[in-house]
């Protein structure tokens, strides 16, 4: 049975959309692209043929991670994971007309989904995902640095183990590993693929989770065209490497340690285990 991951090409934002190997479909962030107007949302229904979601993460409610979420009546999620604390004023100062009609969704939806999960419910149990785990993880109480709001999520498949960054700052990371200790960094040793935090720049660039994070293949950046803070070249020192097929070449890439959005396109993974082996394709357009 197949894990999907693909991570969206929305300029400068994050949203990747998940299918687990029994059906469920997850999203982690949901910004769309303000240049052309794609739509995660839609794209996620129409691909995989699906009128609600699973499970809905929002890391943090920065715009460049929830712009999508006007169209989120169309996917009409179970279960909605999001930081809790956030003042809903604080979040409507200063916004522009377009940007106001989504913040507005989003509370509206932070206002509902407010009703505790049953066992079943609850995304990071076995019964739930089956076979993939899933765990969250964020920095407690309020913090000064909006970005710190940002939940680290990991995916775990077989011997596939994934995680995502959102825009934790390099100082949120040392907070984090502060905080949870070894239950946070016994995963991030695990972690081979990886989403980078702050869209691949220097703020959230930090070099002591590669302490811990000791076999990562592969550094995953989803930015918009020439960003002067991009460090792509720090993950590519700390990478393995990791065979690329690109769809639009019709060519693999071999070895490559870090694809972008902003070059690559859409970034598609597939993994599947089997026979004592995990198979993962990375395919980019």
């Amino acid at each position: 049975m197949k894990l999907e991951i693909l991570v969206w090409d929305v300029n400068h934002g994050n949203s990747t959309s998940i299918k687990l190997p029994n059906g469920k479909v997850i999203m982690i962030d949901c910004s769309s692209n303000p240049e052309t107007g794609f739509s995660p949302v839609f794209a996620t229904k129409r691909l995989w043929n699906v009128n609600r979601l699973d499970y809905l993460i929002i890391s943090h409610p920065h715009m460049d991670h929830i712009r999508d979420f006007i169209n989120m009546d169309q996917l009409d999620p179970r279960v909605f994971y999001r930081p809790r604390i956030i003042d809903h004023n604080e979040l409507l100062k200063g916004k522009t007309r377009n940007d106001l009609d989504v913040v507005e969704k989003y509370i509206e939806y932070d206002k509902r989904y407010v009703e505790p999960l049953t066992p079943n419910e609850i995304p990071t149990s076995s019964s739930w995902s089956g076979d993939v785990t899933i765990h969250n993880f964020r920095l407690n109480g309020e913090q000064s640095d909006f970005n710190n709001y940002s939940s680290v999520t990991f995916l775990s498949y077989g011997s596939f183990h994934f995680a995502y960054g959102a825009d934790l700052s390099s100082d949120g990371w040392n907070n984090l590993i502060d905080q949870e200790g070894t239950k946070f960094t016994d995963r991030l040793a695990k972690v081979n693929f990886f989403e980078a935090s702050h869209h691949g720049r220097k703020e959230g660039f930090n070099t002591k989770i590669f302490d811990y994070m000791m076999n990562p293949k592969l550094t995953i950046v989803s930015d918009k065209q020439e960003q002067d803070t991009s460090v792509s070249d720090r993950y590519y020192k700390y990478c393995k490497g990791w065979d690329i097929y690109n769809q639009n070449t019709d060519q693999w890439d071999n070895g490559r340690r870090v694809v972008t959005t902003r070059s690559d396109g859409r970034i598609k993974i597939e993994v599947e285990p089997g026979n004592g082996t995990t198979e993962v394709g990375v395919y980019v357009r």
